[in-house]
């Protein structure tokens, strides 16, 4: 059966999350299929290869893949979920990230013996380089489990700012200033209150190239002048194995990213996601895990509302944070324990 499989290429990439992105699709997609879904989706970073046992393999760096607009993306949906292309004569099984995802392909007509929620690959990332980690912590005064992390993000990543030969794109760019004050004064003033009413610091931080920037505009910058001693910006990128190291040191995470969340709770750190329609479906697995209630939608004002309370009762009672996340991270390692034990059945068959 086909599968989806991503791999980190830790030096190169510009997002903690991710890397080498390869797809692999089941031989009974067409060659002509598979190159127009790659074309459409990925632009021209995008290669692809048959294999001698006739398997299609996409191949892209994901960094490409912020670029792509919700019409392409909608292009591979269509593409993939095509009910009459669907292989379903020969597919094993099938996992996908969030139930979400699940759901749709479900609803276009894909089957096959076993279909269910596969948590995320980041879940079960193991990098670490505490000897950087510790540097930075005793450079800036934080203390293991006495701060938070906080991640800003735009609607779209700007990766105009960082690469150079990239144009800029002016619809992005209206949308993210247009929602960037939106997007950021409900983390802004959490961040205030934690400051105001507890004794942990808070670390302002990046998951990709693009948001050191953003962090010192939107959140560090407009602190006022009684609680910004206590708040700490980093002004430069890092790798996964310190940010990990980190994370891992921390009384928790918020923010408006993804992949950071996901390895917090891989090693029982709280995490609390905001999400937007721009990012896909792929928030919605922290309600798949357990984690509903620190999922946050802000595209509804209700859940732009409940943000700061939520990180003001995940500081101040840490010890039942980091029991609600560990055991969502039992409900992970379960999960990934039983589908790896499929894949070892289907591949010994």
């Amino acid at each position: 059966g086909g599968f989806h499989s991503v791999e980190t290429d830790h030096e190169r990439t510009t997002s903690l999350g991710e890397g080498l992105n390869t797809v692999q699709l089941h031989r009974a997609f067409q060659p002509l299929l598979a190159a127009e879904v790659a074309r459409a989706t990925l632009g021209p970073c995008a290669r692809v290869r048959r294999s001698r046992r006739g398997s299609t393999h996409l191949r892209a760096r994901s960094r490409h893949l912020g670029a792509r607009d919700r019409a392409a993306a909608e292009v591979l949906r269509e593409k993939l979920l095509d009910a009459n292309r669907w292989p379903s004569d020969d597919v094993w099984f099938a996992y996908f990230r969030d139930s979400k995802s699940l759901e749709l392909a479900k609803q276009r007509g894909a089957t096959c013996p076993l279909m269910e929620f596969g948590p995320d690959g980041a879940f079960a990332t193991d990098l670490r380089d505490d000897a950087k980690a510790m540097a930075f912590l005793k450079e800036n005064g934080l203390e293991e489990g006495k701060f938070l992390c906080c991640i800003p993000r735009l609607r779209f990543t700007p990766y105009w700012t960082i690469h150079k030969e990239r144009a800029m794109d002016p619809v992005k760019h209206a949308r993210n200033e247009a929602l960037k004050e939106h997007d950021h004064a409900p983390h802004r003033q959490a961040i205030i209150e934690v400051l105001r009413q507890t004794q942990l610091k808070v670390l302002i931080c990046p998951e990709d190239q693009t948001q050191m920037a953003v962090g010192k505009e939107l959140l560090y910058d407009p602190l006022p002048a009684d609680v910004k001693p206590r708040a700490v910006w980093r002004p430069n990128y890092w790798l996964t194995g310190e940010a990990v190291s980190v994370y891992t040191r921390s009384a928790g995470l918020f923010g408006n990213e993804m992949h950071s969340p996901i390895m917090c709770v891989g090693n029982g750190i709280p995490a609390i996601v905001c999400r937007w329609a721009e990012q896909t479906s792929k928030g919605f697995m922290w309600r798949d895990i357990g984690l509903g209630d620190w999922l946050f939608d802000f595209d509804k004002e209700d859940d732009v509302k409940r943000l700061v309370p939520t990180v003001l009762a995940l500081a101040k009672d840490p010890a039942a944070a980091k029991a609600k996340a560990a055991k969502a991270r039992e409900f992970v390692m379960g999960k990934f324990a039983a589908s790896m034990g499929v894949v070892k059945q289907n591949l010994s068959a």
